[in-house]
């Protein structure tokens, strides 16, 4: 019995600059209370080099809100935004860029609206430290077990395999895991590898898909 796939006709969302140095990265957007599971929002997180990032709702094609960056800045990776509803009238966004230019930095704009008032903005930035490698993905860690109330803290990789854990709010470093760590657990050597792709998942969720036949990969994560 063979299955249709029903796909709806595309339509533009908005429309973005078209100059020749005009590039663009593209984020998804996640929203739910602190403490529950994220879920992806019908809206989309567009970098833009040289200009800034606009989040856009999808179904609608409106502009939400756009944050400036200095010209000659460029998005090393998409960016990562969250939206959460922290009490009846209290409403919290917080987006994450990755950005280099004279510096390599991480920039946090963090929007609080309290019911009809205007949104009250800051932003917060971090120097990334360490290797000299570029940042390829830009993600957030949920909050477990006794800590299911606190602020998702942000993971970032590198394209030399680095990882580095940032406070989501203050965006201190918390820890750090060196490209070498790569190669603790394979016989190969691990020299000048490059990250093309991250994603961040559960040992879970990893176990019944991506590592379903690949017990040896779990069993490394299960010592850790």
């Amino acid at each position: 019995m063979s299955s249709r796939i029903s796909l709806q006709q595309p339509y533009v969302v908005a429309t973005l600059p078209r100059s020749k140095q005009a590039q663009y990265v593209v984020g998804e957007v996640y929203g739910g209370a602190p403490g529950s599971k994220k879920r992806k929002r019908s809206e989309l997180a567009v970098g833009i080099h040289g200009e800034g990032v606009n989040l856009y709702d999808v179904s609608s094609s409106k502009l939400l809100t756009s944050y400036a960056l200095p010209p000659g800045t460029s998005f090393s990776c998409p960016p990562y935004s969250s939206r959460s509803k922290t009490t009846k009238t209290k409403t919290e966004r917080r987006t994450y860029v990755s950005t280099s230019g004279s510096e390599d930095k991480i920039t946090l704009f963090h929007d609080i609206t309290e019911g009809s008032n205007t949104a009250q903005s800051t932003i917060t930035t971090h120097k990334i430290s360490q290797s000299k490698a570029p940042v390829v993905h830009l993600g957030a860690l949920a909050p477990t077990g006794l800590d299911a109330v606190k602020k998702s803290d942000i993971l970032i990789v590198k394209k030399d395999g680095e990882i580095q854990c940032l406070d989501g709010e203050s965006l201190q470093l918390l820890w750090s895991s060196p490209s070498t760590a790569l190669g603790r657990a394979s016989s190969l050597s691990m020299n000048n590898i490059e990250v093309e792709y991250a994603h961040i998942t559960n040992a879970y969720s990893a176990g019944q898909g991506i590592l379903r036949r690949r017990q040896d990969v779990l069993h490394f994560f299960h010592k850790r």
